[in-house]
């Protein structure tokens, strides 16, 4: 429960920071994970399967980030029903002008453990998140 109503603060403090961006903490995920896509970008299945949180509707969450000029889409010649999203220049400026604030967020809530101790607390998230 307390690990439930720690994640829950976390989000809702994320929404907050990135609300001056126009931005919420599922677009952010989204812009991060295409700008580490590099230029081949990703079509929305991989997207999807890499986002922090579960998105109910990638579509709809790709054309809220076309529309804002955040990303562009581009359908595969090939196969129509293939498109591949790539975060446009708009997108990249928008999460280096989000950075400090994401930054100084992370920084308040880590910084009473040491790097050790922040080691360990993500090797044991790990083994939550994968048991055997």
């Amino acid at each position: 429960m307390r690990l439930a109503r720690l994640s829950a603060a976390m989000t809702h403090e994320m929404e907050q920071v990135l609300k001056p961006f126009g931005l919420t903490t599922i677009q952010y995920n989204a812009l991060r994970i295409l700008n580490g896509a590099g230029p081949e970008g990703l079509c929305g299945t991989e997207l999807s399967a890499r986002l922090i949180s579960k998105a109910p509707d990638v579509p709809r969450l790709l054309d809220r980030l076309a529309d804002a000029g955040l990303i562009v889409r581009e359908r595969d010649p090939e196969n129509r029903r293939f498109v591949r999203a790539r975060i446009a220049p708009a997108g990249v400026e928008r999460l280096i002008e989000s950075a400090p604030a994401v930054a100084a967020m992370h920084r308040r809530h880590w910084k009473g453990l040491t790097r050790e101790q922040l080691d360990a607390l993500v090797a044991l998230l790990g083994q939550v998140e994968r048991p055997a």
